[in-house]
């Protein structure tokens, strides 16, 4: 990553340090065409066509102008986080993370259909008759006998002797279960907007180090961290915060507090969320120092990411 140092210019531009540079402000991913549309500046300086890659392979760049490029990603892609890297035509490029398919879970894929009913098993055949037997004395009355099937008429004859019952047929056995339906497809990220952080000196004022433009009004999770240096012997103490165009913040918004002792360098974290109440909202990560040291220096190493949950 390209190390820049700013002074007075921070507070007036502390985005466009360079004309041809590109800026990514924000960026939808649209999951029914499988496109991401990157809106930010500076991606066709020369009027060529300018080069996506996600995770370092090249992406088919659909259309594209100085401030807005849509292109198609991988077929199959799995949810995660990936490196999305734009490259314009004076060969400068940027780099940052995209989320797919992190935004709120999609809607329960439909029930499988029912798995077919088991086959009935084949009845058990009928016991057979047993021969008649001779004329035997006269006993005791015995329990009554099981109904045998009625046969055909004929001459009086003795009382044969009654046959045993047929065996039970086997019962069939139930039909194995039908698959289970396919799964819904993945929920949407509804927006999000990630930059970098510059690398400059602090002041004993606010100085604005990154910006986000939420594209739509609703709720962001803002997360990120940056990084200070104390390049002095005298001690220092660092906050930082996000404020919007008119200075003011929200409860939930980000805001850490730091001290640094003599060349001491500290990473404060940028997590928490915004709220906006209309489209294309900006809001700032500004820094200020207080102390007798005359060199801290943020580090412009890390990210300012917002992702859009409703």
């Amino acid at each position: 990553m390209r190390r820049i140092t700013l002074t007075a210019l921070l507070l007036i531009t502390p985005i466009f340090a360079f004309a041809t540079t590109p800026v990514i402000n924000n960026g939808t991913i649209n999951y029914t065409t499988n496109q991401v549309t990157i809106s930010g500046s500076g991606f066709k300086p020369a009027k060529k066509t300018p080069t996506v890659h996600f995770n370092g392979a090249a992406l088919t760049v659909d259309s594209f102008t100085n401030s807005e490029i849509v292109a198609t990603l991988p077929t199959s892609t799995a949810a995660g986080t990936y490196i999305l890297k734009v490259t314009n035509s004076a060969a400068e490029s940027v780099s940052f993370d995209l989320d797919f398919g992190a935004g709120p879970a999609g809607p329960q894929g439909p029930a499988g259909p029912q798995g077919a009913a088991g086959v009935q098993g084949p009845a058990g055949p009928v016991g057979a008759i047993g021969p008649a037997g001779p004329q035997g004395l006269k006993g005791a009355t015995g329990a009554q006998g099981v109904a045998g099937p009625a046969g055909p008429a004929g001459s009086t004859g003795p009382q044969g002797i009654q046959g045993p019952q047929g065996a039970q047929g086997f019962t069939g056995q139930t039909g194995p279960e039908g698959p289970a339906g396919p799964q819904g497809p993945p929920g949407e990220v509804l927006s999000f907007s990630v930059n970098g952080i510059l690398n400059a000196h602090l002041g004993t004022t606010y100085g604005k180090f990154s910006v986000l433009t939420l594209k739509n009004p609703g709720t962001y999770i803002l997360s990120g961290q940056i990084q200070i240096y104390n390049g002095d012997e005298a001690t220092a103490s660092v906050y930082c915060g996000v404020l919007d165009a008119s200075q003011g913040t929200q409860t939930l918004a980000p805001g850490a507090y730091g001290s640094l002792g003599p060349y001491g360098t500290i990473t404060l974290p940028m997590n928490g969320a915004w709220t906006a109440s209309a489209a294309n909202t900006s809001i700032w990560l500004e820094c200020y120092f207080s102390g007798a040291s005359v060199g801290v220096e943020a580090f412009g190493y890390d990210a300012f990411t917002a992702i859009q949950v409703q």
